[in-house]
């Protein structure tokens, strides 16, 4: 197909007027078109090595021409230069050399530049392999290079302000570690790394039981050689000055650090072990809890300071450093430690004062009290007109100032969280993790730690004597707080304990002094709340000794002012108008010395329950002198002027006051036993005046002698109700009425037994049963004494009448029986007695001869009266017997 055939066909294919046509004319174009190609492809293939032949050719020859065009073109410039430079100038020429000279140095400095460009890769690979010292080299030359040579490039603006960034990035990494190392080094013992360790690793003993932290007084884990590089780093930054300042302001902040890291780990692992909120556990757990914590944290803070000692040692040889001696001192670390303690501390104690009260009313606690004036506040309100507000309190005591101290305390506290809160503005404080209840009791169990470790400071602090630091005066302020709580709160207890005691409420405790298990005994409530009291104070004896001499007085006051409480008290259970004789006779000093003189007493005093046994003679002998001394001087006692208790409610609670009163004088005694300063046979005389020991001596004193009061007080409600059952006996066996004595004599005794029986379930819950067979032994010997002495008193007598006192003899052995569960012999004598007046005059006599005299003369005599009243004989045979009685009686004693 010509060069033509495809302009024809197009030409055609526009022509056509039908789709066959333009179809006809594309295959015949295709057709051709595969010719054409067949063509070509079998001249291709016939003419392929000619046809690479020349391709190469062309190529070399078009390859030759070019480079002789570009040699032409240069050796045209070259000639077009030289004939420039040999037509130049002298000037020009050393335009252009000095052009060269610029050049060089331009050069010069890009490859200074690319250097310094470089400088912060080297830094940072410096960085990673912890060469400080090399990256500070070269980061401060490279800058004092930018600084200088090349301050006024401003297009080094961008790598001089990269190049500061690092220096800032490495000063601050710089700053961190040596923080770390002064602050933190302590926990690297303790997690045996720096701060990966996982919180599964971490247990309780590990962190706040380790001795290695608490009790260590040399640097644990401080790097010196680490601190001296990094000192000497920060020292071609020039910025040691800078750090101290830095140091001295973010103490605060790292010391804060690490009281919340301790009381979080503390909350955490104690979280671990129970479902109960940490601060809903019982207080003793908690307070172990917080000592554990403050101790660890007191640990810590004694080795951050022993780094600082270390650190500023370091700093004091290296004289190049060129630092102001009062830029950063101990002083400025042992202040912020007490600052942050006493933070630490105020977060579990109270935040507001005990007492709303103006501090002017509160009243100073001394020896030359008038313990009349503190009676008046226990008393109940029936007993007292007017109640002092608040009783006891420390305002100007030696030892401790709350008043005005109080106030300034609690706003030094609210500067020093204000202070810990604004100290830092990129480190904000967290709230404290508390691990118990916030409360002030909670000094008491720090005081002695906080108190050592205040001691510690003013010793290294170089204290004058007599001086004290802050922390020693927060401490006792707190303490002197508390002590203002303290009050307030015996306040409370004693007015509820007063309270108590008017009411007569009772409460039931185990029995320690008892065999039996399980065995109770009912006490007064208020005492129950004394004693608690005092064993309250008791801790705090031992937990607060500084104020030993003030809680000894504490005791000692409350104390006294229960014992008049309780005497006011036992006075309105009787009523004055009426002599109640047993009462009377029990409270005279001379009647009850007298009583405890006779053996049933003495016996009471060395016997225990069921451990001796003796025969029914040797019980009747031991009670017959004071049967015999209650007889002689009840019968010279006119019968109507005194009474006997009838409400066996009254005789309830002066039993439960006995038990209540000989309870409460053991416990202080044992008390007293407890605490002991020194020996106890060191004499008050070898022992310095105005020493806590002379105190301790003095108190422990005055409270064996107030509880001997109790103790004896105890035995006069004892001796009492031993009186009134024997008024019991006397005032129905002696108020019958001779006219019409079978009958009377029936109602006496059903009245006696039904009342002693009363009497004994009454006192038989209160009274142990040593107290009880003081109580109700020696009744048959008594009442037989008194049947004896009134059928002598009796004007005559029948056969019916002696038949009912038998039968009333019997009634009232087998009562007596039932009460002290042992046969009662001693009424045989009433019944032999009454026996006689069965017999003749002449059967008495020869039994007396016989057998020897059972009674005594006067009474045989009262027998042979009765006997001859009966037959109506003539009083003369009366006289008769009672010459031949006598006789008898002389001849009979004469040979015994």
């Amino acid at each position: 197909m010509s060069s033509e055939a495809l302009p024809t066909l197009i030409s055609e294919l526009m022509s056509s007027k039908s789709d066959g046509d333009r179809a006809r004319t594309r295959a015949r174009f295709e057709e051709h078109s595969e010719i054409l190609d067949a063509k070509l492809n079998h001249l291709v293939h016939t003419q392929k090595g000619n046809l690479s032949q020349v391709l190469k050719y062309t190529s070399d020859a078009i390859k030759v021409i070019s480079d002789s065009k570009q040699r032409c073109r240069a050796l045209k410039e070259r000639l077009l230069s030289c004939k420039e430079t040999l037509n130049c100038k002298r000037d020009d020429l050393r335009r252009l050399w000095l052009e060269s000279v610029q050049h060089k140095y331009v050069h010069q400095i890009l490859e200074e530049i690319e250097k310094l460009r470089k400088i912060p890769k080297a830094v940072n690979d410096n960085l990673t392999n912890k060469k400080y010292s090399e990256a500070t080299e070269i980061l401060v030359s490279s800058i004092s290079m930018l600084e200088s040579d090349l301050s006024d490039t401003e297009g080094l603006k961008d790598l001089r302000c990269e190049l500061h960034r690092l220096l800032d990035k490495l000063y601050s990494i710089f700053l961190e570690e040596l923080t770390q190392e002064l602050y933190m080094s302590t926990f690297h013992t303790v997690f045996q790394g720096r701060h990966d360790t996982s919180f599964e690793e971490i247990t309780y003993e590990k962190v706040f039981c380790c001795p290695i932290v608490k009790n260590s007084t040399k640097s644990i884990n401080f790097n010196i050689q680490y601190v001296k590089s990094l000192l000497e780093c920060m020292t071609l930054m020039g910025k040691i000055p800078e750090t101290l300042e830095i140091l001295k302001e973010e103490c605060q902040n790292e010391l804060m650090k690490i009281v919340q890291k301790l009381s979080k780990y503390l909350h955490d692992i104690i979280q671990k072990s129970t479902d109960t909120p940490l601060l809903e556990l019982p207080m003793k757990q908690g307070q172990v809890f917080l000592i554990d914590l403050l101790e660890t944290i007191i640990g810590h803070f004694r080795q951050i300071s022993i780094n600082n000692k270390i650190f500023l040692h370091i700093l004091g040889k290296s004289s190049f450093y060129g630092l102001d001696d009062t830029s950063y001192q101990m002083a400025d670390v042992y202040s912020n430690i007490q600052v942050t303690i006493e933070y630490f501390v105020a977060n579990y104690l109270e935040s507001q004062p005990v007492t709303t009260l103006p501090l002017q009313n509160i009243s100073v606690f001394s020896n030359s009290q008038n313990i009349s004036d503190l009676s008046d506040f226990f008393l109940p309100p029936s007993y007292a007109a007017s109640r002092c507000t608040m009783l006891f309190k420390f305002r100007n005591s030696s030892q401790g100032l709350i008043g005005n101290r109080r106030k300034v305390m609690y706003d030094n506290l609210q500067d020093t969280e204000i202070k810990l809160k604004n100290g830092s503005t990129d480190r904000s404080l967290r709230k404290l993790v508390l691990v118990c209840k916030p409360a002030l009791k909670n000094i008491t169990y720090i005081f002695d730690v906080l108190k050592n470790f205040a001691t510690e400071i003013e010793s290294d602090s170089d204290i004058e004597p007599g001086s004290h630091c802050p922390l020693h005066t927060f401490i006792f302020d707190c303490a002197n707080n508390f002590l203002d709580q303290v009050n307030s709160e015996i306040n409370r207890i004693l007015e509820n304990a007063s309270l108590n005691l008017e009411s007569w409420s009772v409460s039931i405790i185990s029995d320690a002094t008892s065999e039996r298990e399980g065995s109770e005994k009912q006490i007064l409530t208020s005492t129950l709340i004394l004693n608690d009291n005092l064993k309250e104070l008791q801790k705090l004896l031992s937990n607060l000794p500084d104020y030993s001499n003030h809680f000894l007085q504490l005791i000692y006051y409350v104390i006294l002012d229960y014992k008049d409480l309780v005497h006011k008290v036992f006075k309105t259970l009787f009523d004055e108008e009426h002599y109640i004789l047993s009462i009377c006779w029990a409270k005279d000093r001379d009647i009850r010395r007298l009583l405890k003189s006779f053996s049933n007493w003495k016996f009471l005093q060395v016997a225990e329950s069921g451990e001796m046994i003796e025969s029914p003679e040797e019980i009747r002998l031991r009670n017959k002198e004071e049967s015999e001394l209650l007889i002689r001087n009840l019968h010279s006692e006119e019968h109507a002027s005194w009474e006997i208790i009838k409400d066996n409610t009254i005789l309830f609670n002066l039993a439960v006051l006995q038990e209540s009163l000989q309870w409460f004088s053991g416990q202080l005694l044992t008390f007293v036993d407890d605490f002991r300063y020194g020996p106890p046979e060191t004499a008050s005389q070898d022992i310095p005046e105005g020493t806590a020991e002379l105190h301790a001596l003095n108190a422990a004193t005055g409270l064996k002698k107030l509880a001997k009061e109790y103790e004896d007080f105890s035995d006069v409600c004892l001796l009492a109700l031993h009186l009134e059952v024997r008024a019991h006996c006397f005032n129905y066996l002696l108020s019958f009425d001779e006219d019409d004595a079978s009958k009377a004599w029936e109602t006496s005794i059903r009245s006696l037994t039904d009342d002693l029986m009363k009497i004994d379930e009454t006192l038989v819950s209160v009274l142990t049963p040593k107290e009880m067979k003081y109580i109700f032994e020696g009744l048959g010997e008594l009442i037989s004494s008194i049947l004896i002495h009134s059928v002598s008193q009796m004007s005559q007598m029948n056969e019916i009448l002696v038949k009912r006192m038998h039968r009333g003899i019997f009634t009232v052995q087998c009562c007596l029986s039932n009460i002290t569960m042992t046969r009662e012999v001693s009424m045989e004598r009433a019944r032999q007695y009454i026996q006689l007046l069965n017999s003749t005059c002449e059967e008495v006599l020869n039994e007396i001869v016989e057998v020897g005299p059972i009674f005594k003369e006067h009474e045989y005599a009262s027998i042979f009266r009765l006997i001859l009243t009966k037959t109506g004989s003539d009083p003369q045979i009366l006289k008769d017997y009672e010459v031949k009685l006598r006789d008898i009686f002389k001849r009979v004693l004469g040979q015994a």
